[in-house]
């Protein structure tokens, strides 16, 4: 990797841990950097290769849970030990997790409302 490749290289430091105890680790994450690996996008360039480089002297294997789009900032909720990943992924295949978005958007919309 030449060197201003490593600089642009996404790293832990850019991850802004929000929470974290045994269980589960909350990160919020920036726009830019994508969640997982997928074509084009190296796994230690993701939220959870960094997250599992920084937690494998412990043993731990980060678990997502639930997705942000690569140019979508927000809480990512990440479980670190295979209860919490059954238990968050349970929650929110049933909708017991509240969501919410906000959306900037340039110029003017036609109607207050749509999809």
């Amino acid at each position: 990797m030449t060197a201003s490749a490593q600089a642009r290289a996404p790293s832990t430091e850019r991850l802004k841990l929000v929470f974290e105890d045994a269980d589960v680790v909350v990160i919020d994450k920036p726009p830019g950097v994508a969640v997982h690996e997928a074509k084009g996008i190296l796994k230690r360039h993701t939220v959870l290769g960094m997250l599992e480089k920084k937690y494998r002297a412990e043993g731990v294997a980060p678990r997502l849970v639930h997705r942000l789009d690569r140019d979508t900032s927000g809480l990512l909720v990440v479980a670190k030990t295979p209860t919490a990943a059954r238990t968050l992924e349970q929650a929110f295949a049933n909708s017991l997790v509240e969501k919410e978005y906000t959306c900037l958007v340039a110029g003017r919309l036609d109607r207050n409302r749509g999809v």
